[in-house]
């Protein structure tokens, strides 16, 4: 199992929910105990994660997480071994986002935007910022990271 750190916890946060966390939050959640696979886990208990994705397929679960994650849509090939992985049973959905942000770091262009992602929010964590608002237009306004600029 892996350690939730502040750095894994912020990945997680933005995979989950498309926004950066709230120190408030970080804090709980670092102060829990819990493994990060505990807490992905915990997550799809929270309020936030039902609304956001309790009416969704698993096919528009997946390419959610693909875009907040990476900032683009699956590919057919990945789209199609997810949905059979969360169909079967083989994993959850707090599994697959787990795969998802490992699975990125595994490719250098998908690490920088995580990366970058988990950078901004690290900031705003620094900052002691607890505006839920602000933590998700944080996300939705951050220019596309762009490494040849």
């Amino acid at each position: 199992m892996q350690r939730a750190t502040k750095e894994k916890l912020t990945q997680l946060y933005i995979a989950t929910f498309d926004r950066v966390p709230d120190s408030a939050g970080m804090d709980c959640w670092l102060d829990s105990g819990m493994s990060l696979e505990e807490i992905a886990r915990s997550f799809f208990d929270q309020e936030e994660t039902k609304k956001l994705y309790s009416d969704m397929n698993d096919e528009e679960f997946i390419s959610r997480i693909y875009e907040n994650v990476l900032e683009r849509k699956a590919d057919s090939v990945g789209l199609s071994y997810w949905k059979e992985q969360l169909d079967s049973g083989a994993v959850d959905r707090d599994t697959f986002i787990l795969a998802i942000i490992d699975g990125a770091q595994e490719h250098p262009e998908d690490a920088k935007i995580i990366d970058y992602k988990e950078e901004v929010g690290l900031y705003y964590l620094d900052a002691g910022l607890n505006d839920a608002v602000l933590a998700k237009e944080l996300i939705a306004n951050l220019p596309v990271y762009n490494p040849g600029q």
